[in-house]
């Protein structure tokens, strides 16, 4: 391995190190920081592993190394959904994933059959693809602009980058791990690890000025987008999204548009004219598209369940005397 490359390497390891730190100090009790932190870990197995000879230590830290990097594309995917999706819930499903893609890579890695190397190819394209799945989807309503930025960078770049990777190894397998190939990826690996790393911190600045009750609002299906709203007030769209999001503390458009449905609804359930107005009737008008989504949001917010809501206000005297 060449100098430049160790360097590139070098710098590239130090800097997911820096920002795995930064992420578990500032967002580590959150599911996000979490699996940021080991998203990025994952990252500096592969850098490490992926240079020339690494792999092929039969040390105890090389095979711990070369596990890590084997699991990195459903970590890749997994940081993906706990980034994106303001929703996104920890599940033993996707750990299953994770270890799943690390035992198929040892396997494909101790058995020479070329089967279980197409398979293993195959599965981290398709935690490839679901990342950029996951990037692409909200991004219309995602009102924290340095994550709309990383969202293009990551779907575009990022994931069209390792798609390369992967389908490299199938069609020239050690390519990536010897001259002139490694330095390549060593170079772009560095400068992914640096844009991705200056457009993560830039997330964190912006989230730290959000209200969690606001961010954590449940979201209904496919709301009005911003671009509709920004012109029907007359006003630029960027302008729109930042004043919603730090000014109003919301992350994304699903969660500011919810808080005056939920409130039309409350106000629906405490009404005694309204009384004999099915909960479902509510729900529809209020602008969510079913009563499962409605009930998880209205609960979440109200802490209780809309029934609930509606027994408990119009069991008041002020209700009887309305009616």
């Amino acid at each position: 391995m060449s100098m430049l490359e160790a360097g590139l390497r070098g710098g590239t390891v130090a800097i997911l190190l820096l920002v795995a730190i930064l992420s578990l100090r500032d967002s580590g009790r959150t599911p996000a920081g979490r699996n940021s932190a080991l998203f990025l870990l994952s990252a500096v197995g592969y850098v490490t592993c992926s240079a020339p000879g690494v792999a092929s230590l039969d040390t105890p830290l090389g095979l711990s190394l070369l596990a890590v990097s084997l699991g990195h594309p459903a970590l890749f995917w997994i940081w993906a959904a706990a980034t994106f999706d303001d929703e996104f819930k920890p599940s033993w499903r996707r750990g299953f994933a994770w270890l799943g893609l690390v035992a198929l890579g040892m396997w494909s890695l101790l058995d020479s059959q070329p089967i279980v190397g197409f398979a293993y190819s195959a599965l981290s394209l398709l935690f490839v693809g679901l990342a950029a799945w996951h990037a692409l989807a909200g991004r219309e309503t995602d009102l924290v602009e340095a994550r709309r930025r990383l969202r293009m960078l990551l779907a575009v770049s990022a994931a069209s980058y390792g798609a390369v990777l992967i389908v490299t190894d199938v069609v020239s397998p050690g390519s990536s791990v010897s001259a002139p190939f490694s330095i390549v990826n060593a170079a772009g690996l560095a400068t992914m690890t640096f844009a991705i790393a200056l457009l993560w911190l830039g997330i964190a600045h912006e989230a730290s000025a959000v209200s969690p009750t606001a961010s954590n609002q449940q979201s209904s299906p496919r709301p009005e987008a911003p671009a509709v709203l920004a012109a029907r007030l007359a006003i630029p769209e960027y302008r729109l999204r930042r004043l919603i999001n730090r000014r109003l503390g919301h992350r994304n458009f699903s969660s500011f548009v919810n808080g005056y449905r939920l409130a039309e609804a409350r106000a629906a359930l405490a009404d005694a004219v309204q009384a004999n107005v099915p909960i479902l009737t509510i729900a529809l008008d209020t602008g969510f598209q079913s009563l499962a989504p409605f009930n998880r949001a209205f609960k979440m917010t109200a802490g209780m369940t809309p029934r609930e809501y509606r027994r408990q206000h119009l069991s008041r005297p002020e209700s009887r005397f309305a009616t």
